[in-house]
């Protein structure tokens, strides 16, 4: 005599439950996190004194036609080796800046000798990327 059932129950974990309550709660989190504002606090900060550093900029200009300006005056490679020079020695450390504003096509060659000729002189390069 077969005392057995035909329908078998299978104990076991299935983890497909377990991974969708991971995701919703991934998901909850996520959701939660973008509406708490970082700046929702109000911060009393302690005042201090601003100090004003006024830097002496040098500008280099190059216009499309690859004319070189110093200080919106027409200048050349040759010339801005010993412009450079001497207002070097007029400067002190911190406020020796050259600023370059070429224009979108000028070659790479211009730009490099101006560089070089700061580098010698040292001065802190700067380049511009956008018109000011």
């Amino acid at each position: 005599m077969n005392l057995r059932s035909r329908n078998k129950v299978e104990v076991g974990f299935s983890m497909s439950s377990m991974t969708d309550v991971v995701f919703l709660l991934l998901i909850f989190f996520i959701i939660s996190s973008t509406l708490i504002s970082p700046y929702g606090l109000k911060v009393e900060l302690p005042g201090g004194t601003v100090k004003n550093v006024s830097k002496t900029k040098l500008v280099i200009s190059i216009d499309e036609q690859e004319n070189i300006y110093f200080q919106k005056e027409p200048s050349s490679i040759e010339a801005l080796k010993g412009i450079l020079a001497n207002e070097r020695g007029n400067l002190p450390p911190e406020k020796a800046i050259v600023e370059l504003r070429p224009y979108a096509k000028t070659p790479i060659t211009v730009v490099t000798q101006i560089m070089e000729i700061a580098k010698k002189n040292n001065y802190t390069f700067v380049i511009a990327t956008e018109p000011i």
